[in-house]
């Protein structure tokens, strides 16, 4: 699609080219104008996190964690290693109690 003259390999002219012809097409600059607006969240896949976060009393993490994309069905499946290794800022000591308090919420589920 970008190699114009089927050369084999593209230049950075070709890309430019490609480009162009995109943005030429008003369906098309639609189409990506409307692709790239930022997409909705949903505050109810963060919710149990959020909760969980003021019952431990460490709600300062919510942020942290929602800005991480970390949603309830994430949360959910964590392990403590996994948590240390997507979370790095978290204490250890929050991350044993952040864990106990999933496997509390799983249990009575």
């Amino acid at each position: 699609m970008l190699d114009l003259d089927n050369s084999g390999s593209v230049t950075p002219k070709d890309i430019g080219v490609f480009f162009e012809h995109i943005f030429d097409d008003e369906t098309t600059r639609l189409k990506i104008n409307e692709i790239s607006k930022p997409l909705k969240v949903d505050s109810q896949q963060y919710k149990l996190v959020e909760q969980i976060c003021i019952e431990s009393g460490l709600d300062y993490y919510f942020g942290y964690f929602f800005s991480e994309g970390i949603t309830t069905h994430i949360f959910l499946e964590m392990t403590s290693d996994m948590m240390k290794a997507a979370l790095p800022k978290l204490l250890d000591q929050h991350v044993a109690v952040l864990i106990l308090k999933i496997k509390d919420y799983m249990a009575r589920k």
